[in-house]
């Protein structure tokens, strides 16, 4: 009787892309109809009207730490590391350096839940704010302050807004309602599953050629 192992490797493979894993940002879609537009200045050619989409993504580090001793009050300090977009025919993204943070409120005042995401981006080469806002009904949607890392369900958020703009200076002011907000799976975690997928069917085929089953184990007899 011998006894080999088969699939050491494939469980080394699994624990290092997992490793891997956790350290990767994690990236929210948003996307929405845009309901107002104001540009003072002209700079943005007509190209972002009511009606047009206001679509993109927001990155962000899931270790950021909360700076908001309150227990219900989360602030995470420039937790957001990239963003990228496009209003109407317009696009929009953060350039390098520029500040971001994530505020959530649970239980505000006993009265609701909300989420907010804040950015500094640059459309048409003006510098203005980027942010996303959910404002609960009631209590019932958080369960805690801590950093989301999966979006929340909209339908629980009323409103649900999109906006684009800044100080008077800035001249421009776009606002959307939100329709999406979905969670975008990064390479490392889609690696990890496919690795595991492969591993197992490999095991599986394996053991089952040698004793006539397909379960699984790290031994083969």
């Amino acid at each position: 009787m011998s006894t080999r192992i088969t699939v050491v490797p494939v469980v080394i493979m699994a624990f290092a892309c997992a490793g891997v894993a956790q350290a990767t940002p994690v990236t929210f879609a948003f996307e929405g109809d845009i309901t107002f537009v104001s540009d003072r200045d002209g700079i943005l050619g007509g190209q972002v009207n009511v009606g047009d989409t206001f679509s993109g993504s927001y990155t962000f580090e899931s270790t950021t730490p909360d700076s908001e001793p309150h227990p219900r009050f989360g602030y995470y300090d420039d937790a957001i590391s990239q963003i990228d977009g496009q209003a109407g025919g317009v696009p929009f993204s953060s350039p390098s350096g520029s500040t971001s943070y994530i505020n959530i409120r649970n239980n505000e005042g006993g009265l609701s839940d909300s989420y907010f995401a804040f950015g500094d981006v640059l459309i048409a080469d003006r510098a203005v704010t980027f942010s996303i806002q959910l404002f609960g009904s009631d209590t019932t949607q958080l369960s805690d302050d801590s950093l989301l890392l999966v979006p929340p369900e909209l339908t629980a958020f009323s409103p649900r807004l999109l906006f684009l703009g800044g100080s008077e200076s800035a001249g421009i002011n776009i606002q959307a309602d939100v329709s999406s907000l979905v969670l975008i799976p990064e390479p490392h975690t889609l690696t990890l599953v496919v690795v595991l997928a492969l591993g197992f069917a490999f095991c599986g085929g394996r053991i089952g050629k040698r004793s006539g089953h397909g379960l699984c184990s790290p031994f083969s007899v």
